[in-house]
């Protein structure tokens, strides 16, 4: 379509994509969409993600992965844009009338990581024209994770290209976020909607297994698939029965601290009143299941349950599976013999439990929560991978 003669407009390009419901599709051609030359990958990932795991910060890497998200999200409106979680990051796909504005939340976001938890934020941005330039794809679907949510999925190449890129670039000259920040476009990012507050979740079997897949061969996906299937069926790591609300203040103090950020003293003092009380309210809300701003509280669990991110691909398969020992023996060792046959590589990570973080929209039927494993999951998984891959370079 064009409009006065000049390019088609793609803003709605992600908005228009219809969803799938079956995660088994996932690697269905069909289903994924070229994203228009005219939109940006953006990436932001924490340096040294791995020392600051080891040194006990996976819950402060979490926060900062998912308040890049919210972040952007708040900054433009919640408009439709692809992005996903990477336990120690985030990646975004937008178009360019939305960049100034992304990249300005993005920038504050970085400057919070630092100042709040002592962790430095990489923030990056290449466009996709370049990508598609070196057959570099980045392509999209969408993955109904819920009657109401749907994700990103992510294929072609073209994301983890972009991360390369953005990494390579020492100093950010080539891919830094200058060009679309200045000192005048300066803001204090927002980030409500962004909440913390339940316990780890236990694993109701053996452990919380966090794989990540990268194939080395056409079919490797679909067959990686079909063997975590076949071990654990349809099983998902979150259960209603082992969610439980955190009325203790360290396990709330990463979404105060966050969310308080340049107040005055006593604004703190109300905001951490307010957020105790708040989360006092959930526990009763949950326990004796009645009536909140019309939604019941096991319903709201219950969607919880649903709206979560435990599978997804962006490049790389990521799933976090409740397990036994005994299907997670059987499952590392399938995804060894196809390590060492050339056809993947893989890392996983076993804890006894998962972290849950959640963006809220609105309280009925509209929030995401995105998962890890406990003691940094996904970002000890990646090692796990990258090893694999240096061993073969």
């Amino acid at each position: 379509i064009l409009f006065g003669g000049s390019m088609a407009d793609t803003s709605r390009f992600y908005e228009e994509i219809e969803p799938f419901a079956d995660f088994k599709q996932v690697f269905e051609d069909a289903l994924y969409h070229t994203v228009p030359d005219d939109w940006y990958v953006i990436l932001a990932d924490i340096k040294g993600s791995t020392q600051a795991v080891a040194a006990g910060k996976y819950k402060q890497v979490n926060i900062v992965g998912a308040s890049c998200i919210i972040a952007v999200l708040n900054a433009i409106e919640h408009a439709g844009i692809p992005y996903v979680f990477g336990g120690d990051g985030a990646s975004f796909v937008v178009p360019a009338h939305l960049m100034q504005k992304a990249c300005a939340a993005l920038v504050d976001a970085q400057k919070v990581s630092l100042d709040l938890y002592g962790l430095t934020l990489r923030v990056g941005a290449v466009p996709v024209s370049e990508l598609s330039q070196v057959s570099k794809r980045v392509r999209v679907a969408k993955y109904a994770v819920s009657e109401f949510v749907s994700i990103a999925m992510f294929d072609g190449g073209g994301l983890a290209y972009a991360e390369d890129l953005i990494k390579a670039d020492v100093n950010g000259d080539a891919y830094g976020l200058d060009q679309w920040v200045g000192e005048q476009d300066v803001v204090v990012a927002d980030f409500s909607g962004l909440e913390c507050r339940w316990n780890p979740i236990r694993a109701s079997k053996d452990v919380i297994l966090t794989l990540m897949v990268l194939a080395r061969e056409k079919g490797a996906y679909a067959d990686v698939l079909g063997h975590i299937n076949a071990i654990y069926g349809e099983t998902k790591p979150v259960q209603q029965e082992r969610m439980s609300v955190s009325l203790l203040w360290k396990n709330l103090k990463q979404e105060y601290s966050l969310r308080s950020r340049g107040m005055s003293l006593f604004s703190k003092i109300l905001f951490a009143a307010h957020l105790y009380l708040e989360t006092v309210l959930g526990v009763l809300w949950f326990k004796f299941d009645f009536e909140l701003a019309g939604v019941k509280g096991q319903k709201y669990v219950s969607e919880v349950v649903s709206n979560t991110d435990y599978q997804k691909f962006d490049d790389t398969l990521r799933v976090i599976l409740d397990s036994t020992s005994e299907e997670a023996e059987a499952l590392t060792t399938y995804l060894e013999e196809a390590y060492q046959a050339g056809k993947v590589y893989y890392g996983t990570m076993r804890s006894s439990s998962l972290l849950m973080t959640c963006l809220i929209f609105e309280r009925s039927e509209k929030h995401l929560h995105f998962v890890d494993g406990m003691d940094g999951g996904y970002t000890l998984a990646a090692k796990d991978m990258k090893e694999q891959m240096k061993r073969d370079a």
